[in-house]
């Protein structure tokens, strides 16, 4: 090979590298705009999510109040109680409770579809919840799931930890763990 051949070689490989710096470079611009692409629909699918478990929780808060009024004896009823208690935060989706000789009181979580994971988190919620509200420690304190949604495993696994099951029917919450069921006393 002749050394005008080698310079010309030479020539075509450092264009051909600039060409594939260039190419790379753009490739590493698009996968930046893919990565905040996808990170910004997962931000909103997040929101939607959000948003039907806000309109869930709406939906249901008339008719899970009168049950917890009617069925229970309940005399308040809160929606979407917040507490804060060192530097640790709780939220209630409802609390019904009552001071008269009942004394009781019932943590309520809604749920538009029932997964595995929400029955930890309905044990965690009210392992701690007597740590939280304090003001309610002598009371007598059950856990009540309601969803519109699940599958019937989850419904026995609930059923199982004490906690009273109600969905929706007809746009109305209605019990579903009546008869012989037992319910927990925290």
């Amino acid at each position: 090979m002749e050394l005008t051949e080698l310079k010309e070689l030479v020539a075509s490989i450092a264009v051909s590298q600039k060409e594939t710096d260039r190419q790379m470079k753009e490739t590493d611009r698009q996968m930046k705009e893919t990565d905040r692409k996808l990170k910004a629909l997962g931000q909103q699918l997040g929101g939607i999510g959000e948003k039907f478990g806000s309109f869930t929780e709406g939906f249901a808060a008339n008719s899970i109040a009168r049950v917890l009024k009617e069925e229970f004896g309940m005399t308040t009823v809160v929606s979407r109680q917040r507490t804060r208690r060192n530097g640790d935060e709780q939220e209630l989706d409802m609390f019904g409770y009552t001071n008269d000789s009942q004394n009781e009181a019932v943590v309520v979580e809604i749920k538009s579809k029932l997964r595995t994971r929400d029955i930890e988190q309905m044990q965690n919620k009210m392992a701690g919840v007597k740590g939280f509200l304090p003001e309610h420690a002598d009371k007598k304190i059950y856990g009540m799931i309601c969803y519109v949604d699940g599958d019937a495993d989850t419904k026995k696994a609930i059923i199982k930890n004490g906690w009273y099951l109600a969905n929706v029917a007809d746009e109305i919450f209605r019990l579903e763990s009546i008869g012989d069921f037992s319910p927990r006393v925290y």
